[in-house]
């Protein structure tokens, strides 16, 4: 196409004739000539009249808007066009005599992101309201006519100026109908706007809804899938159980109950036994001590508990070592810290205690194991 961004190009031109700016152009299409003669492809060409207010009377100016093939990025270039009863003005500020085109510091300075064609109009509207381009031809004085003509003529000027009136009346009646109207156009896009904007409102909080449903659905169907098989499961698994055991299954799971509850009576028989001799045997030990009038001499105690065998006197003698050995330990720390034994000395002897207390307590367990080792062989054969 002629132009490189169309969608600016319909939405600038679109914007302006919509305007109230541009209410009186109208789009054409036409080839831009240039002051050498050369022509441009076809391109857009708005047409018509703006709003020139001067001296309280409003004023309309035919101009030309062409947008040239590299618009945006080159302002627009515009002319007047004045009618056959207008004149170009001598020596304007912003509009050559030769051709009409206008020369004016907004078309100079034109930026393509900050400038607009609603904007130029505008501005050109504004300057031609301070000096007017255009005015209108002197127009050749005929001969005087006779009086009846003078009056025929004040009459139909005077019918004329009401025609005017009336047809200036009739004009901003119409003006501000369609103002209403637009405004009621305008009030009735922003409430279907609005409506649509509600509509797509609730239909985001429907499925919004609609996804917290399913999603609670999903867990809740979840949650009872697994607890129906894990109701399945356990039906399934009672069944079995109710299959395996047939009658004879019963039977031979009450004979093993029967054994079992044999068993437990032998035992129960055993340990009566077995209390019934040591409450014999305490009381025997009872009656000895009350008859005997004899009091303990001091080495009594040591033989409270005397050892049936070499393993377990072996074992006594060591737990005596070993209980000593960490006494004396003790004692030799409380020196250290009281200063009453050197740390030289107290390093040296707590070594040797503790190779000595090391060896006591490895042959004391190796003992031990072997006396373990040698009961379970005697519960065995028994």
């Amino acid at each position: 196409g002629v132009y490189h961004d169309p969608g600016r190009i319909t939405r600038d031109a679109s914007s302006l004739l919509n305007s109230t700016a541009g209410d009186h152009l109208r789009p054409k299409v036409a080839p831009l000539v240039d002051n050498d003669g050369t022509a441009s492809p076809p391109v857009l060409l708005l047409s018509g009249t703006i709003a020139m207010p001067y001296r309280a009377v409003n004023y309309n100016i035919p101009i030309d808007v062409y947008l040239s093939p590299s618009y945006p990025a080159r302002a627009p270039v515009v002319f007047v066009r004045p009618v056959s009863s207008m004149e170009v003005k001598e020596r304007h500020r912003h509009v050559a005599q030769a051709d009409g085109k206008v020369y004016m510091p907004y078309l100079h300075n034109w930026q393509p992101h900050s400038h607009n064609l609603i904007e130029l109009v505008v501005t050109m509207s504004s300057l031609f309201s301070n000096d007017p381009p255009v005015y209108s031809k002197p127009a050749q004085q005929p001969p005087p006519p006779p009086y009846s003509v003078i009056q025929q003529s004040q009459v139909h000027q005077q019918a004329a100026a009401e025609e005017q009136i009336r047809l200036a009346q009739e004009m901003s009646r119409a003006e501000e109908g369609v103002r209403r109207m637009r405004e009621k156009h305008e009030e009735g896009l922003q409430r279907e706007k609005m409506q649509q904007y509600e509509v797509q409102l609730d239909h985001e909080k429907r499925m919004q809804l609609k996804s917290n449903i399913k999603t609670a659905l999903f867990h809740l169907q979840s949650e009872a899938k697994i607890e129906i098989e894990n109701c399945c499961f356990d039906i399934v698994r009672m069944e079995k159980s109710v299959k395996i055991l047939s009658e004879d299954e019963k039977e031979s799971q009450f004979k093993i109950l029967r054994e079992r509850k044999q068993t437990l009576e032998n035992y129960q028989e055993q340990v009566t036994t077995s209390t019934e001799q040591l409450e014999k045997f305490v009381i025997s030990v009872e009656e000895e001590k009350k008859s005997s009038s004899d009091e303990l001499d001091p080495d009594a105690v040591d033989k409270i508990v005397l050892p049936d065998n070499l393993h377990s006197k072996q074992m006594l003698e060591l737990s005596s070592e070993n209980a000593s050995i960490s006494d004396l330990m003790y004692f030799m720390d409380r020196a250290l810290v009281k200063e009453t034994l050197p740390l030289d000395v107290h390093l040296k002897e707590i070594r040797k205690l503790a190779k000595k207390q090391f060896l006591t307590r490895a042959l004391l367990l190796k003992i031990g194991q072997t006396v373990t080792k040698e009961r379970a062989e005697r519960d065995l054969f028994k």
